[in-house]
């Protein structure tokens, strides 16, 4: 044995004499509650001890509740993980239970994220005057959008009105392969709700107010649409008739992904490209709709012509660091995720996400966060917003 007692099977006997007894039958559910119970209200000194390993077993167990549970107890300071990062290891675990649709853990890091977005602008935008009247980008330059047409699946307008500059973005929204499905309508309604969190004010290009207004249709028509197609119900019809217009090769290479999936990328998006969202799901019935809402609200991004902000070897992307862009880093959780709609599906939009959609319609360009196959970082990064 080690000088230090480093032994591993010494070191597993003291781990096993500081953890709680805990019953292979309890549920991850049964652990989070009594665990909390003793956490809240401990009727000793070593209650709350045992109560806070209970949670940990909770997380463990993939409870979401124990995982925003804790890490709330890390950011408020009020434990300490064994890394010691208590603001990293509490962002990762809301993370996680916001990735699985728990809406309290998401509204805390979006509280968190752009309270610290606010507090990183503010001191750059002494002394500035954004532009009034009409939106210009960087350099002055009036911004023209007028991508409609019935070649055109996203009809993009910017219009000034009444003094105030808006994005209008309409889509006809057609489900594909779906008739067989009983709760079709409920999925449907996911994907819109994820899609009108596009909808809001933002400020781009130095402090310029801007209105997004988004507006969903339904029509019965022949090509002007944005198709929605769970994967599980693709068929080979419909990969044959997309096949030479969209990204996919196969029907196996859709059920790839692991989570939505538009049928665009970098070299070939363009306003006038067919747009087409392949839902996935955990359980083949798809009705876990808040992930449906929030990957909609991603895949969306895409049809819009924004890339990935996360990293992933496997579409050889490297992901953005922390420090690469100053807009960005307030939104910076984990591990190279960011709590950004392009980056983590249920993040906010952000101001930098609209001023790459503007540039993306306006230039006619796909926008990316990072260098990747068919395109450079948009000219979007790196100005501070």
């Amino acid at each position: 044995m080690g000088l230090f007692g480093n032994n591993k099977k010494d070191s597993k006997k003291k781990e096993e004499h500081k953890r709680p007894d805990l019953p292979q039958t309890l549920s991850p559910e049964d652990l989070r509650k009594i665990g909390r119970a003793m956490y809240m209200k401990p009727k000793n000194s070593d209650d709350r001890k045992r109560g806070f390993l209970y949670l940990k077993e909770a997380e463990k167990r993939g409870d979401l509740e124990a995982a925003y549970f804790i890490g709330n107890l890390y950011l408020h300071g009020s434990e300490t993980p064994e890394s010691g990062k208590a603001d990293e290891e509490g962002k990762k675990l809301l993370m996680k239970a916001a990735e699985h649709g728990f809406t309290k853990a998401q509204s805390i890091l979006d509280r968190i994220c752009l309270e610290e977005y606010f507090r990183s602008i503010s001191s750059r935008m002494v002394g500035r005057n954004p532009q009034k009247g009409e939106l210009v980008d960087f350099n002055g330059k009036k911004i023209q959008i007028n991508k409609t047409g019935y070649h055109t699946p996203v009809d993009a307008r910017l219009v000034f009105e009444k003094g105030q500059n808006k994005l209008l973005l309409e889509a006809n929204l057609v489900p594909l392969d779906m008739k067989d499905m009983a709760n079709k309508d409920d999925i449907m309604d996911a994907v819109k709700e994820g899609i009108y969190e596009w909808d809001g004010s933002y400020e781009v290009f130095g402090g310029q107010k801007l209105q997004v207004e988004i507006r969903l249709t339904t029509d019965s028509r022949p090509y002007d649409n944005v198709y929605i197609c769970p994967i599980e119900m693709l068929t080979d019809k419909t990969v044959n008739r997309f096949r030479n217009e969209l990204h996919f090769r196969s029907k196996d290479h859709l059920e790839k992904q692991k989570t939505l999936y538009t049928g665009s990328d970098a070299a070939r998006w363009k306003a006038t490209s067919r747009k087409v969202i392949c839902l996935s799901c955990t359980e083949k019935r798809y009705t876990d709709y808040k992930i449906i809402k929030n990957t909609a609200k991603h895949e969306f991004g895409h049809v819009l012509g924004l890339g990935d902000l996360y990293q992933s070897k496997t579409e050889n992307l490297e992901g953005v660091k922390l420090g690469t862009y100053r807009e960005l880093d307030p939104f910076y959780l984990a591990d190279g995720m960011y709590n950004s709609v392009m980056s983590n599906p249920g993040g906010p939009v952000t101001n930098n996400d609209i001023e790459m959609v503007v540039l993306a319609f306006w230039k006619n360009a796909f926008q990316a966060f990072q260098k990747c196959k068919g395109a450079k970082p948009s000219e979007a990064l790196g100005k501070g917003n």
